[in-house]
């Protein structure tokens, strides 16, 4: 299998794609599938964010595609 990096919430990821915005959370999906990416990873940060439902949720359902 070919994986992402991971997907995190917030600002500072360090190694980490870290985002608080859907629209950046789809693009970067999008991104690493075109790449070939079949797992896409996902932090704990994720959720611990006021947004992480939309983020996960808009993320996943790309992800699944």
């Amino acid at each position: 299998h070919v994986t992402s990096p991971y997907l995190t919430g917030g600002t500072d990821g360090g190694e980490m794609f870290a985002t608080e915005e859907p629209a950046a959370a789809k693009a970067f999906v999008s991104y690493w599938a075109h790449e070939g990416a079949t797992w896409i990873k996902f932090y704990a940060d994720i959720f611990c964010l006021d947004k992480a439902m939309e983020n996960s949720r808009s993320a996943i359902t790309l992800a699944q595609r």
